[in-house]
């Protein structure tokens, strides 16, 4: 396996974790304000969605520094 393949498979990986923390994160957050609709179509959700989302992006920007500096390390060796 080369460098390459190596750095998608981490990249993918801490793209995945960055998703289960964010999710998990989000939805304690919104329980915490109280944003546990009962609807499916509510404002509720949309909030909900919306720290679920905006914590997706943050963390998934820091998973792919992360790998993007582990294959500037190794792309060479």
């Amino acid at each position: 396996m080369d460098k390459y393949e190596k750095y998608r498979k981490i990249r993918g990986r801490l793209e995945l974790v960055a998703f289960m923390i964010a999710f998990i994160v989000g939805n304690s957050i919104a329980s915490y304000f109280g944003l546990t609709g009962k609807k499916f179509f509510s404002l509720d959700t949309g909030m909900n969605f919306a720290i679920v989302l905006g914590l997706t992006l943050v963390l998934s920007f820091f998973a792919v520094r992360i790998a993007d500096k582990w294959y500037e390390k190794n792309k060479y060796e």
